[in-house]
């Protein structure tokens, strides 16, 4: 199944073909570390939200929407949303999903989407975003905007405007 591009797996296979065990064991076959990526400014293509489930500190369940880097140094590395499941109020009253909506809503705004009522809405389009610390020192989506757009942090000028 192909949606705006991406492919979308509906059914899992075990099917793996490899011809020669012995030879594919042998070759040293190219590896790729993970890298984190800094705090930034970004061009980023959204990617399916991940099916499998985790497990915060706390207990909550969260789902993982990685955004791909889609040029520069970091290119093809993902910034990694999690996201917060439906329903799962705290015992201080917080409830989780408030933030996650308010993470992809973010994104979606940015693309001009006014409503959403999957993640395939998202997926497979590009944003520019800003990633950095938030207030508690943790790295996360500040500010998404149009792929091409300025960000609305204007920028530091010693210059005489005129």
């Amino acid at each position: 199944m192909n949606y705006d591009g991406q492919e979308v797996v509906t059914e899992a296979s075990t099917a793996f073909m490899i011809d020669n065990v012995d030879e594919e064991a042998a070759s040293s076959g190219e590896t790729r570390e993970r890298r984190e990526v800094p705090p930034g400014q970004y061009d980023v293509q959204v990617q399916l939200i991940r099916p499998n489930v985790y497990t915060d500190r706390k207990g909550f369940k969260k789902q993982m929407l990685p955004l791909e880097v889609s040029e520069g140094e970091y290119q093809g590395e993902w910034i990694r949303v999690y996201l917060w499941l439906s329903n799962q109020d705290s015992a201080d009253g917080k409830t989780r999903d408030g933030i996650s909506r308010g993470k992809v809503a973010m994104i979606a705004k940015a693309l001009g989407i006014t409503k959403m009522t999957d993640f395939h809405d998202i997926a497979g389009k590009f944003v520019s975003v800003k990633y950095g610390p938030n207030a508690r020192g943790y790295n996360e989506i500040l500010e998404a905007t149009p792929l091409g757009a300025m960000s609305a942090e204007p920028e530091e000028s010693d210059e005489i405007p005129f």
